[in-house]
């Protein structure tokens, strides 16, 4: 095995490389522009690698960089992942309940269509684990045929913020093991004087929003300009976190706006997402969070985990910020407050006749083609659930260790949400909503009829690398 086939941005670069006779013949200008290039990507590629233990992929191979949707496509198959809440094992085992993964987590779900719904961070250890697994999936999806989505969530938001109070003991050690492969990833850097001349006159160049997204996995570090975290931490973190050996303190340098994980993460997903007629949020979309628009919504998220406010204030303003426990600036108020798109818990009540039913079917009526909504945030002990006639189907479940360790469920839907499915380990599928066409009707009693929903392409789709 070659080891371009480890290091897959790496055999990316070099194919470009060899496909340019002219650089080939031109040694100086290959050193000076070309080699940079591969050098950094081949040394991302091996500090992803030394921290994930295995190959990872990259935003722009996952296609996220390139598209931060508010809308898409009906799906024959649609699932619904819920709160995963730094818990590795159960992710993995969700995926692979939804017949998406193979023994080996790779993706062999085909054309399916999954979103998980959000809040990865808090509760657990393995929050960064997670977040490359996920992308790798996605770049196996797309390759595929398929695709995975993964929402921001009000623990995202958070942790983006500054607030970092339910982070656990476990996660600020993977988070500081992170940034020790970050910090050899600059080190090898620095050692390419080339690399070095390259970055410098790159950063003399205007650069446009898209040169930003781009060169997200380019940055080498935890703060907003790829710097690693700080070997004599600013006075203003100091005096809010205490000492540098506080738990919360590197973590508040690494997911403040415009860090290298916010940027390659979580500001490239959306926050809210329309798949065919199904409308998929964190928390609850409301009258005001419509009114503002989706679009709106996504695009302006994007903007301020992207830190460009704090960029055009300069570090130490976003320094301070985080250290007042704000983040670099502050948050969009559709993403504060208890009636935030993903704090809003207006549809989620176990009992439905607490959930604001009609302002639901209001809220839907208002949005072209859309006929239900997928939410997670608030844990229905009585598993994944329908309510307020099937409009409002409730994901989370608390299977996250640090979040009730109950059993994995997944939602499965078909046909663009004509039938929708309960997924449970070890039990057969449990039929929640069904509208069926006319003339096909399904009976819920079958096992036979229930079979062909649950895994059919994990026998028909060879495993994508």
């Amino acid at each position: 095995m070659r080891i371009t086939d480890w290091f897959p941005t790496s055999r990316q670069k070099s194919e470009e490389l060899h496909t340019s006779t002219e650089q080939a013949q031109q040694p100086n200008d290959f050193c000076s522009t070309a080699f940079p290039g591969v050098w950094s990507s081949f040394v991302n590629s091996l500090a992803d690698f030394g921290f994930a233990g295995q190959p990872c992929g990259t935003p722009e191979q996952a296609g996220v960089v390139q598209d931060l949707p508010t809308r898409a496509p009906p799906a024959e198959r649609l699932i619904a992942v819920g709160d995963l809440h730094g818990d590795f094992k159960k992710t993995q085992r969700a995926f692979r309940l939804a017949g998406l993964t193979d023994e080996h987590n790779k993706w062999v779900g085909g054309n399916t269509v999954c979103v998980q719904v959000g809040d990865i961070l808090d509760r657990g250890d393995n929050e960064i684990h997670i977040c490359y697994f996920l992308e790798r999936l996605q770049a196996q999806a797309l390759k595929a045929g398929g695709k995975l989505y993964v929402l921001n969530g009000n623990h995202e938001t958070m942790n983006i913020m500054g607030n970092t109070r339910y982070s656990s003991p476990g996660a600020s050690v993977e988070v500081a093991r992170w940034q020790q492969w970050q910090k050899f990833a600059e080190d090898l850097k620095s050692k390419c004087r080339a690399c070095s001349s390259s970055s410098n006159s790159s950063k003399s160049r205007s650069s446009s929003s898209s040169d930003q997204e781009t060169s997200t996995s380019e940055r080498g570090g935890g703060g907003l300009d790829g710097r690693s975290f700080p070997a004599n931490p600013p006075p203003a973190l100091l005096a809010q976190q205490g000492s540098p050996g506080s738990q919360h303190f590197l973590r508040v340098w690494a997911f403040q706006p415009g860090s290298v994980l916010t940027r390659r993460f979580f500001a490239n997903h959306p926050t809210v997402l329309q798949v065919g007629s199904t409308v998929f949020v964190h928390g609850g979309a409301l009258p005001q969070h419509v009114s503002h628009g989706f679009e709106p919504i996504n695009r302006e998220t994007r903007r301020w985990m992207l830190g460009e406010q704090a960029l055009s204030n300069g570090v130490a303003a976003s320094l301070a910020g985080a250290a007042g426990g704000k983040g670099s600036g502050e948050a969009p108020s559709f993403l504060r407050g208890a009636s935030a798109i993903v704090w809003a818990r207006d549809y989620s009540a176990e009992q439905e006749a607490h959930c604001e039913c009609e302002k639901l079917k209001q809220v839907l009526e208002s949005l072209p083609g859309a006929s239900r909504m997928v939410m997670g945030h608030t844990i229905q002990g009585q598993g994944i659930n329908a309510a307020c006639e099937g409009r409002a189907l409730r994901v989370d479940v608390g299977m996250s260790k640090g979040c009730g360790n109950r059993d994995v469920e997944v939602l499965e839907m078909r046909n663009d949400g004509q039938q929708v499915w309960r997924l449970r380990e070890g039990r057969e599928p449990t039929l929640l909503v069904s509208t069926p066409s006319e003339g096909c009707k399904e009976d819920k009693s079958s096992s036979s009829s229930t079979s062909s929903f649950l895994r059919p392409l994990q026998r028909q789709v060879p495993v994508s690398g």
